[in-house]
């Protein structure tokens, strides 16, 4: 009788264990199935990263770009103003001018 209960818990011992590994190996194809997807999602993450990073660079080089043709535009309209108003200022001293000679060779 004791050699049967022995071996009846010795049984259900064993099932135990076998419920306990079952459940652990499923627990694990689901962790490396979990751990693939992870991977995967690395993968695509990574390209996606070094695409923004050269989306990036190109965006900022053309705003560098942007940035040096507008200083550049800048200098020349600053130029222009300078001899707009040196022009101006050099014509009204002149008709300040003009009028004073005349004056002088009438007298």
């Amino acid at each position: 009788m004791r050699k049967t209960f022995v071996t009846i818990a010795a049984l259900a011992l064993v099932q135990a264990v076998e419920a306990r590994f079952n459940a652990l190996d499923a627990d694990n194809a689901r962790l490396e199935r979990g751990l693939a997807d992870a991977g995967g999602r690395n993968e695509q993450l990574t390209i996606d990263r070094a695409e923004l990073e050269r989306t990036l660079m190109m965006k900022s080089g053309e705003r560098g770009k942007s940035i040096a043709d507008l200083r550049q535009r800048l200098t020349a309209l600053e130029g222009e103003k300078v001899r707009e108003v040196s022009s101006t200022y050099a014509l009204s001293s002149f008709r300040e001018l003009v009028p004073l000679r005349m004056a002088r060779t009438e007298s």
